[in-house]
């Protein structure tokens, strides 16, 4: 999907399995991983991003994941997909973002906005629906980005990295 001057979107498949470990630790650790000992980070980024739990992910029929590209250069993804935080309120049919990257060196450049859009897009393509996520507790600068597109906080839950765990907001976008 072309998106405007040298930007374009298209849904990862498994072969891109190695492009999107590669840059979901890339950016985790440059965002969060100071947060963290040496163990918890090499144990959360193996399970989350470790080529089997990537492949996982990008084969699971519930989920999409989009890439955004500047020309060749991947600066983006998002993981999308049926609600599954833990919060009573979600029902079947609720839609959820569940990873948002964006190339840290590539902050304010507007490709966040641009990945939202897409990501909205398809996850609102059938229809009106309540949408979620959870973003990190301190992470103030993504809370305003996702209030902007009209998330607000709806609860919290404890997200494990490692053996720490984080504080973690539930943000909704009602229907």
């Amino acid at each position: 999907m072309k998106l405007g001057g040298n930007l374009s979107a298209r849904k990862a498949t498994v072969d891109d399995a190695d492009l999107v470990a590669r840059m979901a630790n890339a950016t985790f650790v440059e965002k969060f991983g100071h947060l963290y000992s040496t163990k918890d980070l090499t144990d959360y980024l193996h399970l989350a991003y470790g080529e089997q739990a990537i492949i996982e992910t990008l084969t699971n029929p519930s989920n999409a994941t989009w890439l955004l590209f500047d020309g060749d250069d991947a600066v983006g993804f998002a993981l999308i997909g049926k609600a599954t935080l833990p919060h009573p309120e979600i029902v079947a049919g609720d839609g959820e973002i569940k990873r948002f990257y964006v190339d840290p060196s590539r902050t304010g450049q507007g490709l966040g906005a641009i990945m939202m859009d897409v990501v909205m897009q398809d996850l609102l393509k059938n229809g009106p629906r309540t949408l979620w996520l959870g973003v990190y507790s301190e992470n103030e600068g993504a809370q305003r980005f996702y209030a902007r597109y009209g998330f607000e906080h709806a609860g919290e839950y404890e997200y494990p990295v490692g053996e720490a765990r984080d504080r973690e907001f539930i943000y909704r976008r009602p229907a």
